[in-house]
């Protein structure tokens, strides 16, 4: 009996060893994921649990770059992300492992903030993140922030800097206190494209819409023209324009009644994180004559894409009336 007992708490040791060491061992897992994802530590990433972005259209003036904070509705209300109270106290970039001491200073509505910080990350420190810290914004303050950033050294552009290389960087929003929300926004429009620069496919549109009343509703009218290519060599240069995407707010779904070019009704489609798509266009060039093509919608940050879809430069306009 003694030796047969003996026996058994030997087996429920070896269980519970080997339990702890399959603990551990997937606790090292976890941090290890943790360590090899942007940003390098445990919070919650979801986009929909957000009460902040920034414009995806920036502004550069020599090597200072501006960004445009926005309050947007939250998606999953009630999560402890979307908290009333929480605040936007910081920006986190992905960057390059070499551009340490790209970011000289920074600005918040024009006064100096707090200096940035650069932190490597993942095996080997392959990857790296630059913090801005100190914006101290709130839902009342946020909305139309300008945060500006000087670059510098090995890093003196956006495309040089953004880990993505395409001139846009992948960033975190991140409140101030403990680091539980993070929610990451990745560049739009989110899709693997070439955005980096305007007049990549021959086609834009005027910078101010037209406003309308249209019974209850407000018709916005956007004219549509070609330009020449800023790189006629680029393939997507003499390309058909496929489609063209807005990025909206996820609570403005089903807000666009209609969509008409030139008159007659065409398709238009709501997509992931509040894009709003009109596909299928398939016009080329030659279609759009000199005095352009008109089109009713309304908004102010928009993506076309080249035909084969590699090309998407991201374009704004003026918009009119009171915010949506």
């Amino acid at each position: 009996m003694t030796e047969r007992l003996a026996l058994l708490l030997s087996c429920w040791l070896m269980v519970i060893v080997g339990c702890l060491r399959t603990t551990a061992s997937a606790e090292r897992s976890l941090l290890q994921a943790y360590l090899e994802t942007f940003p390098p530590y445990g919070c919650n990433r979801d986009p929909q649990q957000s009460r902040f972005r920034l414009d995806p259209v920036y502004t550069v003036s020599g090597n200072r770059v501006c960004m445009t904070a926005r309050v947007v509705d939250c998606a999953k209300p009630g999560s402890d992300c979307c908290d009333p109270k929480i605040d936007f106290y910081k920006i986190e970039l992905d960057v390059n492992k070499q551009c340490k001491g790209a970011v000289t200073g920074f600005t918040v509505n024009g006064k100096p903030a707090l200096a940035p910080t650069f932190d490597p990350y993942a095996t080997n420190d392959t990857k790296a993140v630059i913090k801005l810290t100190g914006l101290n914004l709130d839902l009342t303050t946020a909305d139309g922030a300008v945060v500006c950033m000087t670059l510098g050294g090995s890093c003196p552009s956006m495309e040089t800097l953004c880990a993505e290389g395409n001139g846009f960087c992948k960033y975190a929003v991140v409140q101030s206190g403990t680091c539980d929300c993070c929610p990451i926004r990745s560049p739009f429009p989110f899709c693997a494209c070439n955005r980096t620069l305007p007049g990549l496919v021959p086609f834009t549109f005027d910078k101010t819409p037209s406003l309308s009343l249209n019974g209850g509703n407000r018709r916005y009218c956007l004219t549509l023209r070609t330009v020449p290519c800023a790189d006629p060599s680029s393939p997507c240069c003499g390309q058909a324009l496929s489609k063209v995407e807005w990025w909206s707010r996820e609570s403005c779904r089903g807000s666009v009644r209609a969509v008409y070019l030139d008159g007659i009704k065409i398709d238009s489609q709501w997509g992931v994180n509040g894009t709003f798509k009109i596909p299928q266009l398939n016009m080329a060039p030659s279609s759009v004559p000199l005095q352009g093509r008109q089109g009713g919608l309304g908004a102010c940050t928009y993506s076309m894409f080249s035909e084969d879809k590699d090309c998407c430069p991201i374009g704004s306009f003026v918009t009119l009336g009171r915010r949506r």
